[in-house]
């Protein structure tokens, strides 16, 4: 597997939302029809403000990627297909080696992903009742040790 730096989001940009919607599905079931269809929508400029986007690539297909601004994780996502082979952990070990110990903001709900982080020396540091645009998912903001 290869992980590269994607100069221009906009090139892959419907791969990529199809990636993390697959994702989504997969590992959010806590997520709304409505809330999960209205980020939907806003995939694809979200994908195009991140200044750092990650790709992790196996025989030229996408299967997974991770947006980063600086040592803050803003997505990490993986092919459902695609889930315990090591991508996830690759991704991270990469940002970490670029920015040091990390920090990443969970959905409260997300329990596999909960657990993935602290396999990876994350602990908790804050929660809130609500995601960023106020939506009612508890989110916990943790840091790398």
């Amino acid at each position: 597997m290869e992980i590269q730096l994607l100069d221009s989001p906009r090139s892959r940009l419907a791969e990529l939302v199809a990636l993390w919607h697959g994702s989504v599905l997969a590992s959010h079931d806590f997520v709304k029809k409505d809330d999960l269809e209205d980020i939907h929508a806003q995939m694809p400029q979200l994908l195009s403000d991140q200044p750092e986007l990650w790709l992790a690539v196996e025989g030229g297909k996408l299967c997974g990627f991770m947006a980063c601004d600086g040592a803050e994780i803003a997505m990490l996502f993986v092919a459902a297909g695609n889930f315990g082979r090591g991508i996830g952990s690759r991704l991270l070990a990469w940002a970490r080696g670029r920015h040091g110990p990390l920090l990443v903001d969970v959905n409260a709900g997300n329990l596999d992903g909960l657990r993935f982080y602290r396999k990876h020396g994350f602990l908790p540091v804050a929660y809130s009742p609500v995601d960023g645009q106020g939506r009612p998912y508890g989110i916990y903001k943790m840091r790398q040790l």
